[in-house]
């Protein structure tokens, strides 16, 4: 084949089966002539690498996770790369490549479709051989695609087409069951997948003709995916018009409030709020609105508060409050606040950003605290608590009336 450059090529593929590595390069890679420098751009081309068998870590594979501005730190990937690869999760670009005897290091980055976006990789083998496949067929493409431990496309088009038809017969017959948590993780699961690449590259192999001519593909098509979110987006906001009332009840003794709380920790700070006219810090969170779970409000409150989509680790505390109003609208009303707080998993990547409000109008803006601060804030357990976190539910009782 001549002198052959990686350089800027990424695998779409990849295959361990008897003792070769093999990736496959879609775009192609580059070339030359042994008396030409110039390289041209092949196309569709496998690359078989001959794994030795006396080297007990024939293959290493690492991602170098940037955790601090000062450091990376270096996990191994070897057991779960080729999958990850195989299923779209993310795509690896060649950069350099150092050759030694009977070794060969390949360094480059693997490519995400949201953040953190890309991250350095090493991939390491203890090859004596390396050949290249000019131009495979259609036919030896889908083989590469669907061999053993291949099928990881095929294995998400079939779960996805599951989910599609359970969708949208509920769609059909009783619209109002799409917010069934069992229904809503499908239909999460559905949008998740229509928003990455994952769904475009399942439609472009099955318009190159290589998925099984068995499979059932109704996600797949142009129209009956898109057409089945927008239905369900229709219906959200029909029922967020119905549902869209705060768990803020006035009562005759007065006021029963029913709120959320999110503890978002780093390192040894936590996250709270303040704001133009209280001179005290709370928690990130607010008032569960009617027909939405604690869990859903959470997450919802969290997103408002910081636009950053968070997922949940585990309730951490129950907090039954009694105090006298202080905003204009529960001045002179005894308050009845029945508190959920939530552990959140924080991204490494966390910068919030806060455009929130206080019911009055006030602007809210957003703080990292030691459990020291000297400024009060509420709930006052997270002083003691927040120090020395433990995995069960505590309920704590305060009473300021």
């Amino acid at each position: 084949m001549g002198n052959v450059s990686l350089h800027d090529c990424r695998i779409n593929q990849m295959r361990y089966e008897n003792k070769v590595l093999s990736f496959y390069f879609y775009d192609g890679i580059y070339v030359s002539d042994k008396t030409v420098e110039e390289f041209v751009r092949t196309g569709k081309v496998r690359m078989d690498c001959y794994i030795i068998d006396e080297f007990i870590d024939g293959i290493s594979i690492y991602i170098f996770d940037k955790k601090t501005n000062e450091k990376s730190i270096r996990e191994d990937w070897t057991d779960n790369f080729i999958s990850a690869i195989n299923d779209g999760s993310f795509e690896f670009e060649f950069v350099t490549t150092y050759k030694s005897y009977q070794h060969i290091l390949f360094k480059g980055y693997i490519w995400f479709d949201k953040k953190p976006y890309c991250k350095e990789c090493e991939i390491e083998l203890h090859t004596d051989k390396i050949t290249f496949l000019d131009e495979p067929s259609k036919e030896e493409i889908a083989a590469w695609h669907f061999s053993k431990g291949m099928s990881n496309n095929v294995d998400r088009i079939f779960k996805m087409e599951q989910n599609f038809d359970i969708v949208s017969m509920v769609l059909k017959h009783n619209p109002k069951s799409i917010n069934n948590s069992l229904i809503r993780n499908m239909i999460d699961e559905l949008k998740e997948y229509y928003d990455s690449d994952r769904w475009l590259r399942d439609y472009e192999a099955d318009e190159r003709g290589e998925l099984p001519k068995d499979l059932k593909r109704g996600v797949l098509s142009q129209d009956g995916l898109y057409n089945l979110l927008c239905d369900i987006a229709e219906i959200n906001v029909e029922e967020n018009k119905k549902m869209n009332h705060d768990l803020c009840v006035k009562m005759d003794d007065g006021i029963l409030n029913i709120r959320v709380g999110a503890i978002i920790m780093k390192e040894d700070k936590f996250l709270m709020v303040e704001n133009d006219r209280f001179d005290h810090m709370y928690s990130v969170g607010g008032r569960i609105k009617f027909g939405e779970t604690a869990e859903e409000a959470v997450v919802r409150e969290v997103f408002e508060e910081t636009s950053v989509k968070m997922e949940i680790d585990r309730l951490g505390f129950i907090h039954e409050n009694f105090f006298s109003g202080d905003t204009e609208v529960k001045k002179g009303n005894i308050v009845h606040e029945i508190s959920f707080f939530f552990y959140m998993k924080v991204p490494d990547d966390f910068e919030p950003v806060c455009n929130s409000f206080t019911e009055d109008g006030k602007k809210e803006h957003l703080v990292w605290i030691r459990a020291d601060h000297k400024k009060k804030y509420y709930p006052e357990f997270f002083k003691t608590e927040l120090n020395n976190p433990v995995m069960e539910v505590k309920h704590f009782v305060t009473r300021n009336v």
